[in-house]
């Protein structure tokens, strides 16, 4: 079982308390649940970029062709219409 992407918010979190705080690396998988492979990359691109997201990453492949706007919109519009068809939602 896959643990979600981790959010920047928790990777800021994750370097906050490795780097100021000195926390050892278990003591944050405790608290996040991530593992310690995917924490050490985290910190060595910190250490690297200086940053907590990769600055040279790229999406790949198609486009979204929704907006998270749109999405949002369908899934209000079916939250308040729960009896409707797929092709009714609009």
């Amino acid at each position: 079982l896959m643990t979600p992407p981790m959010s920047v918010q928790l990777r800021k979190l994750a370097i906050k308390w490795r780097f100021e705080d000195e926390e050892d690396v278990a003591e944050i998988v405790d608290r996040t649940g991530y593992s310690k492979s995917t924490l050490y990359s985290l910190f060595a691109m910190y250490e690297r970029y200086g940053t907590p997201v990769n600055p040279m990453a790229c999406y790949t492949g198609r486009p979204r062709t929704l907006t998270a706007d749109d999405v949002q919109y369908l899934v209000d519009d079916a939250i308040a219409h729960p009896r409707s068809h797929l092709d009714e939602l609009r």
